[in-house]
């Protein structure tokens, strides 16, 4: 048996609690999170063959007295399993100052703030070599795509050029079957380097069989996982699998007991049951299931060891959820009256529109700071609700602001609101890019972002109306953590709809629309682009008008078209009667090429997402969203309304002029079934992360939405340690917040 000598830079180290038998165990030195590396350690490692069996448990013979939570700064830990394990994810036990440098990258590119935290990536698979196929074939019901073989290798075939990438082999199976192998250029040459005509390979791929048999994105494996289960961990941009691998195994192995010391000291204790253990047991603990999460012996083993994880994330996202939110007191609060408001406004208001006004006054009653979220569908008559509260609130005494995404719409609400409430003009002041810098002492400030740069006095009551075009420090500084905050929106962000969900915020919800409208939606590949033109030529000559929406603008060497050069190509379809109004335009250029629609000059006007919201245009039939897989869901849906807003029949072509994946076509067609702004958002929440939900400087180590980077926080799980209902209510929530 080897032996593991730590370093010579350091004394003797205390070692690590022996297992319930007391074996003599395999040591390495390993730095804890903060710690600097220390050059190298020695071991030879047991034989692979051993360790694929062995018992998964940190044993040492030895038991020194230490204090608790001392497991981030020992030096020696022991496994009988871990060490060979480990080794199969680099291929020798050195601990390298590349392997700080690799996780450093990691960390930067998932903007983690420390490197150890890469430790903290589970993987979101494990690919099975186990038991890798001999004979060729196709993949059965229920089987991945990608299937593992034992071949011949027959002929290399590398591709060309220094620094080349991928190639092709000819190999055949145990019967004799030829296979061409198209290799993903993601190999690395050094391990393609080792295959050599006459040897076995172990080949993972797609297999297709028209004339031949041949596997596309052919890997050649390392053969020291055969017989195992190797870890799949989820993509990241710039970075191939195997990058990723290397990276998160090496960091497991070398900050594998500080992140241990972590969760035990972010995941309650009570998550488990009976009697309170010490942290270094409970860090011991953590460090078995982080190893078992990567290198399990079976997938049932790693389909419960993923199970308790999640957990931990569930019971630490609650616990610190509920420290945040203890003790903070509302900076204002008192009674509002707003039956005389509500008097006032010249339109009839609906029964959830009055319902949801009074909802808001009551929170605003109370001390403690509201969490409301407005939803409505577009058209649902949002703005008057905040407007009569904002109103009311401001002449008992509180500092009202609402934050708008662009200058149009905040012109467009603080012109309604002096229209509604003429005798408190002087009280509302509009603040934008250019003008209001004497607003501050107005009792209702209407604005775009200029707010949190003009209005340096915190709001009492901060609403943010189309939330999900600001990024939640800007929603979070207009009012800060003492402030009553209302967010609305038609179609929820993640994070505002898990917060729903997890009973940390209340909703009000707006029944139907003021018009009775209907939207077809369909997808368009690059084979329906002629009649996809025809279709947009016809709704202009049958009196309509479209909008046609790219996800860029100016000169871009990507495939994505830019605005301007898509415009031309319009106006010559239509000469003279198409519009072109991007982000980098004037106030005064996007109000003539908006007045030019309106007015019936133009007929067609092309655009990027400036005009999701805050643009009525009343003969708009007709909306084109091109490289829709390059949006998301709240926004295709926010495009989607601006069609047939005064009522009938509208169309939404959601055009894909590339092939797009599995995963974005089935996004995409959310949007042909739903037309509900809360179904969408409930669909967006399963397809991605709820992101963040702590409030600034209170979140936990792990990556911004829970203790494990990459890995989507279960929202139910977190519901039931919390007691919350797990489901956003259908219609209203009651007051009191």
């Amino acid at each position: 048996m080897g032996i593991i000598r730590p370093c010579s830079r350091h004394s003797s180290p205390p070692r690590a609690p022996s297992g319930p038998n007391g074996c003599g165990a395999w040591r390495r030195s390993v730095s804890p999170p903060n710690a600097a590396s220390c050059g190298r350690v020695e071991h030879p490692g047991p034989p692979a063959s051993a360790c694929r069996t062995g018992p998964f448990l940190l044993r040492d013979s030895h038991h020194p007295a230490r204090s608790p939570g001392s497991l981030g700064t020992m030096d020696c830990w022991a496994t009988t399993r871990l060490e060979a394990d480990f080794r199969v994810g680099r291929g020798c036990c050195r601990v390298r100052r590349a392997v700080e440098g690799k996780a450093v990258d990691l960390a930067a590119k998932l903007e983690l703030e420390e490197a150890w935290q890469t430790a903290l990536i589970l993987p979101a698979a494990h690919e099975d070599f186990r038991r890798p196929l001999t004979e060729l074939r196709l993949p059965r019901p229920g089987e991945p795509t990608r299937l593992a073989f034992r071949l011949t290798v027959l002929e290399v075939h590398r591709s060309r050029g220094q620094g080349a990438a991928g190639g092709r082999l000819v190999a055949r199976d145990a019967v004799g079957v030829v296979v061409i192998c198209l290799l993903d250029p993601a190999v690395p040459e050094t391990l393609l380097a080792t295959v050599e005509p006459g040897r076995q390979a172990l080949v993972l791929g797609r297999v297709n069989r028209h004339e031949a048999w041949t596997l596309h994105r052919a890997e050649v494996v390392d053969p020291r996982w055969e017989g195992r289960l190797r870890p799949l961990y989820p993509r990241v941009r710039g970075w191939t699998a195997g990058e990723v691998r290397r990276t998160v195994l090496d960091a497991v192995r070398r900050y594998g007991p500080g992140a241990a010391e972590h969760l035990a000291r972010v995941v309650p204790d009570r998550a488990r049951q009976g009697e309170p253990r010490p942290p270094d047991v409970r860090a011991l603990g953590f460090l078995r299931l982080l190893h078992k999460a990567h290198l399990p012996a079976t997938r049932e083993e790693a389909e419960m060891v993923l199970t308790r994880l999640d957990e931990a994330a569930a019971h630490a996202t609650a616990a610190a959820l509920r420290q945040a939110a203890a003790g903070v007191e509302a900076r204002w609060h008192g009674p509002v009256a707003i039956d005389d408001h509500l008097r006032r406004i010249p339109l009839a208001l609906t029964p959830s529109q009055v319902q949801a006004c009074r909802e808001i006054a009551a929170d605003l009653a109370a001390s403690r700071p509201m969490r409301r979220l407005l939803f409505g569908d577009v058209g649902s008559g949002k703005t008057v609700v905040y407007g009569v509260v904002a109103a009311a609130a401001a002449e008992h005494g509180c500092k009202v602001g609402i934050m708008l995404p662009s200058t149009v719409l905040a012109s467009q609400v603080h012109a309604e609101m002096l229209r509604w409430f003429s005798d408190r003009a002087d009280d509302i002041a509009l603040v934008t890019r250019t003008q209001g810098r004497k607003a501050r002492a107005a009792a209702v400030v209407v604005g775009t972002t200029a707010l949190l740069h003009r209005v340096l006095a915190e709001r009492d009551f901060a609403i943010v109306d189309e939330q999900q075009r600001f990024g939640r420090a800007q929603r979070d500084a207009l009012g800060g953590a003492s402030a009553h905050v209302l967010e609305v929106t038609a179609t929820p962000i993640p994070r505002s709809l898990a917060l729903v969900q997890l009973g940390l915020t209340t909703v009000s919800r707006l029944e139907g629309t003021f018009v009775r409208k209907r939207i077809v939606t369909r997808l368009s590949r690059a084979a329906e682009r002629r009649s996809l033109m025809a279709a947009a030529l016809e709704t202009v000559r049958s009196g309509g008008q479209v909008l046609v929406i790219y996800p860029a603008r100016g000169a871009n060497k990507s495939d994505v078209r830019s605005v301007e050069e898509e415009g031309g190509r319009w106006e010559r379809h239509l000469p003279g009667r198409c519009r072109v109004i991007h982000g980098g335009l004037g106030e005064t250029e996007k109000n003539e090429a908006l007045t030019a629609m309106r007015e019936g000059r133009a007929d067609v006007l092309v655009a990027t997402t400036v005009v999701e919201v805050g643009v009525d245009l009343p003969e708009l039939r007709r909306v084109i969203v091109v490289h829709a897989e390059r949006f998301g869901l709240t926004t295709l849906h926010q495009i989607r309304g601006r069609v047939a807003r005064r009522g009938g029949l509208g169309h939404c072509d959601l055009y894909l002029p590339q092939p797009v994946g599995d995963e974005s076509f089935e996004r995409l067609l959310v949007l042909t079934r739903e037309q509900d702004g809360l179904k969408i958002a409930e669909a967006d929440l399963r397809l991605r992360d709820c992101g963040e939900l702590l409030p600034e400087g209170a979140r936990q180590h792990g990556s911004a939405g829970n203790l494990f980077p990459l890995r989507p926080l279960n929202i139910e799980r977190v519901a039931s340690v919390l007691g919350a209902s797990g489901s956003m209510p259908a219609r209203s929530s009651g007051a009191g917040g």
